[in-house]
């Protein structure tokens, strides 16, 4: 997936309000030692923040249990606030610093260390990264340099948590595809696709024992009427439906992914 989700989530980004608190704390000297008790305290640490106290909890709701895998932005101050585009949440935030430049291709220096799949942008300063962070979800962000009302520049990144996988056997986009479902196979998460050609690419993700998966799958296929057509040059089998109906190809993306691809043929 090219991480280009903001250029159509982000049609209009508005004017940011919300400004970055500064938590303080006070402190008073003791009464005389002789007049002091001793008393159970009821103090709690201080929260520590990462990006600061007003846009830690803008990302948190935004980004969900994929807070923490973003690295904070180096060198800079925040303002920030969070949007709705349809269902989708995103955080939209500015940051403050001496060289925003040099802080842009510092930050992605350190997404990619964090393997997150980072791409430049068309313009000076700007780039795209995503990261699967979640069996079902990925942080998609973008990042580029602009001007303020006053003219101060600051670096604008755009942060969503996206779910682009699902948890079930997704029987109703096959049904949709194909005119029917296909046997399942166990899998952690799925995902689903259809290219210009119409065929179908169904992936199977985070699967423990794949060899064992695949050779259960193709006796599952056999037992439903399915003929196999022989092995792939690429690797994988493929099969045709007892009605040569449906064609499809079964083959290992790597040690935890199985790929399907499947596509209805022409009467």
């Amino acid at each position: 997936m090219k991480p280009t989700i903001f250029a159509v989530l982000l049609l209009c980004v508005g004017l940011l309000s919300s400004c970055q608190g500064v938590s303080s704390t006070s402190s008073s000297s003791p009464a005389p030692e002789e007049s002091v008790r001793p008393t159970l305290s009821s103090s709690r640490p201080e929260k520590e923040y990462r990006w600061g106290a007003e846009i830690d909890p803008l990302l948190e709701e935004a980004l969900e249990d994929s807070f923490d895998l973003v690295p904070v932005f180096p060198d800079s101050s925040f303002e920030g606030k969070n949007k709705r585009n349809g269902k989708q949440l995103y955080t939209v935030l500015r940051c403050y610093g001496a060289d925003s430049g040099k802080n842009v291709e510092t930050y992605k220096a350190v997404l990619r260390l964090r393997e997150f799949l980072v791409q430049d942008g068309e313009e000076e300063n700007s780039f795209s990264a995503v990261k699967q962070t979640e069996d079902v979800a990925e942080v998609v962000l973008q990042a580029s340099v602009k001007k303020d009302e006053v003219g101060d520049p600051y670096v604008e990144l755009l942060l969503a948590r996206v779910e682009n996988r699902t948890r079930e056997w997704p029987s109703e986009k096959i049904e949709a595809s194909l005119g029917q479902d296909l046997p399942s196979f166990p899998a952690k998460a799925y995902s689903f696709s259809i290219d210009e050609n119409n065929i179908m690419t169904l992936l199977g993700y985070g699967i423990p024992d794949i060899e064992m998966t695949l050779s259960d799958y193709l006796a599952t296929l056999k037992e439903k009427g399915f003929l196999s057509l022989g092995s792939l040059e690429e690797g994988g089998t493929m099969f045709t439906s007892g009605d040569k109906s449906i064609t499809l190809a079964l083959d290992e993306i790597d040690e935890t992914t199985l790929r399907l691809r499947a596509v209805k043929s022409q009467a």
